[in-house]
């Protein structure tokens, strides 16, 4: 890579070309992700509309010590923006969740008591600190200044009203679940 590089400074550059291999398989990729299917995607369809150009992009930087694109550089860069698109879906899926969490206040407090109620269960017999039920508790939904006092308020109104249901019983900063089914 590097001669080829000193070989652009020095005015002796050869434009990097693909083999015939790498040209169908190019073409393939990009009447494949022309789909309406993936173009029209909500969330995605910018990046899938863009994967070729990226493909091709990433396999001409593969290519550079050679200056051949060949059909496994064109794997590789296609394995790579594939693998950033699944990252992109996942972070846009985690993100919706967590703007989710402060727009339904009553769906968080019935998550927040299911919580409390299950990790006081599975230590029935010998409690769980406060302390300790809560960073249970929050583990998920902590994120922000203003999530995390929201979550604070629910979670102290959801345990306090599992006390006086007699689902849970404080003991000192012990917690213990007290329901009988």
């Amino acid at each position: 890579m590097l001669q080829r590089l000193n070989n652009i400074k020095n005015g002796s550059y050869h434009p990097i070309k693909a083999n015939e291999d790498a040209k169908q398989l190019l073409d393939y990729i990009m009447n494949y992700y022309d789909q309406e299917k993936y173009r029209n995607d909500t969330q995605l369809g910018a990046l899938y509309s863009r994967i070729y150009e990226r493909v091709n992009i990433l396999a001409s930087l593969l290519a550079l010590e050679t200056g051949e694109i060949c059909a496994l550089d064109c794997k590789y860069a296609l394995g790579l923006c594939l693998r950033h698109i699944e990252d992109c879906s996942f972070l846009a899926i985690q993100s919706l969740s967590n703007s989710s969490l402060s727009v339904n206040p009553e769906q968080l407090t019935q998550e927040i008591i299911s919580r409390i109620l299950r990790f006081s269960k599975l230590s029935k017999v010998k409690g769980v600190y406060a302390s300790l039920l809560k960073q249970k508790v929050a583990k998920v939904y902590k994120s922000g200044s203003r999530k995390k006092a929201m979550f604070d308020n629910l979670y102290e109104n959801a345990f306090q009203s599992l006390i006086m249901m007699s689902k849970i019983e404080l003991k000192g900063s012990i917690v213990f679940y007290t329901e009988e089914k």
